[in-house]
């Protein structure tokens, strides 16, 4: 007989490490963990009248909204982007959105607790692992969500982006979550708002992952039998519940240090109505992502969004030049018809998108290259939707699948291939035993 069978214990190895590497998810995946409980708020009475700048209307705006990303054009980065798409997507459609939630667990949970078979779509496994494990009841997310009414989207905005990656580098350094000076982060990079609200998660596996932590909100229930956190605080900022929140800043930090607990994202978000009287301040915008479906899953992935593409109005004050991962802002000042030229960067051809705006922002995305993009034409918000359908991103978007990066530490792959090696090197010194029969 023997006592050790060389090729089953070299199927084992390569089986492990072929494991961790297409799904290096499996490294951090732990269902206890939630985001924050208790997220803050805060509500300040404007220091001059919450008004929008004089109704002035111009041809040819001459002037870059710059406040929408960072100057060397990295943030919002893959993973920000589409956290902030998929929060505006929620918000136009909160129905579509609780349907979603509720349902990852039917596709997804067969493929738990490994995940490994689940592929590209690990994180969202993990995200009905997280449902099973906190025991989430479904048909109540769906019924809450079913309850909300739309809301308009949220612009990023790079001071509370400077102010949320102060936050999770914070956080890394104390290797934890919590909120202890979040709101006078944003304070010191000059945001002005009357009303915020602060989100955190350490401990998040990917962007999706993140987004269904915060608006499925799963975690100590309180004894209500819900599996959600009892104030559903971060949806309340997600989905602009308790208040306008007219923007955002989100940062996505990659922490793969080997020894800290948090990670691999560790997220912070702020999301504020901002006190339109101060200078560059602003409550209404032109909101968007610029990408292309390489997958054709309807939904933006990390590595979608096409960046330096012109979003020129045909009149106002602002354009905007798209970041590297295809998001934009600009502020509207005044309500009505906008004729919205798309031109530059790696697009195929110019796109003109006709919109109209209301009292409140509106989401405008441009899907290059698909049958969507091509065939909407005009889309228009109302103070009713605030939404145009049918676009990426927009309402009545139903999403089935992700496929998001999740990065590996440099030292456990160092630690794997060590690990491989010694045991490929120890078969050769198996041998087989025989035993008295």
């Amino acid at each position: 007989m023997y006592t050790c069978r060389p090729l089953t214990l070299l199927a084992a190895i390569i089986l492990t490490g072929l494991t961790i590497f297409v799904n290096p998810a499996a490294v951090y995946a732990n269902p206890k963990h939630t985001a924050e409980p208790e997220p803050p708020w805060a509500e300040r009475e404007p220091g001059s009248e919450d008004l929008l700048p004089p109704n002035i209307r111009t041809v040819s705006p001459s002037t870059e909204w710059i406040f929408h990303k960072t100057p060397d054009n990295q943030h919002p980065d893959e993973n920000e982007q589409q956290l902030i798409w998929l929060m505006n997507r929620a918000r136009s459609n909160p129905t579509a959105e609780g349907i979603w939630l509720a349902t990852l667990y039917d596709q997804y949970i067969s493929y738990s607790p490994g995940c490994a078979g689940a592929g590209l779509d690990a994180d969202l496994c993990y995200v009905a692992a997280a449902v099973d494990y906190w025991r989430v009841d479904r048909e109540q997310l769906k019924s809450e969500f079913a309850s909300y009414d739309t809301k308009p989207p949220a612009a990023f905005d790079v001071r509370l982006y400077r102010a949320a990656k102060s936050h999770s580098d914070y956080l890394i350094d104390i290797d934890g979550q919590g909120h202890s000076g979040q709101f006078d982060r944003i304070d010191d990079e000059g945001f002005e708002f009357i009303r915020a609200r602060g989100n955190v998660f350490s401990y998040s596996l990917s962007a999706a992952y993140g987004h269904a932590g915060f608006n499925i909100d799963w975690g100590n229930d309180g004894g209500d039998g819900t599996g959600m956190q009892p104030s559903r605080g971060h949806r309340l900022a997600i989905m602009s519940i308790d208040g306008d929140y007219t923007n955002v800043g989100i940062a996505a930090v990659s922490e793969t240090t080997r020894g800290k607990s948090v990670g691999p994202l560790v997220i912070t978000g702020n999301y504020c109505r901002a006190n339109a009287g101060m200078s560059d301040h602003y409550n209404r915008f032109l909101v968007g992502t610029v990408w292309s479906d390489r997958d054709n899953d309807r939904l933006y992935d990390p590595g979608e969004g096409i960046g330096n593409v012109t979003v020129m109005p045909d009149q106002g004050s602002y354009y905007a030049l798209t970041s590297d991962s295809g998001g934009y802002a600009l502020p509207i000042i005044t309500a009505g018809r906008y004729d919205v030229t798309f031109s530059g960067g790696s697009l195929s051809e110019n796109v003109i998108k006709t919109v109209m705006v209301g009292d409140d922002s509106v989401l405008l995305d441009l899907v290059d290259g698909s049958s969507s993009a091509s065939s909407l034409g005009e889309h228009s918000g109302s103070n009713d939707s605030n939404h145009n359908d049918g676009d990426g991103g927009s309402g009545g978007c139903f999403i089935s699948g992700t496929a998001t990066h999740i990065p590996i530490p440099s030292s456990f792959k160092f630690t794997i291939f060590i690990t491989v090696l010694s045991a490929l090197v120890g078969l050769a010194s198996i041998r087989p035993k025989s035993s008295a029969i």
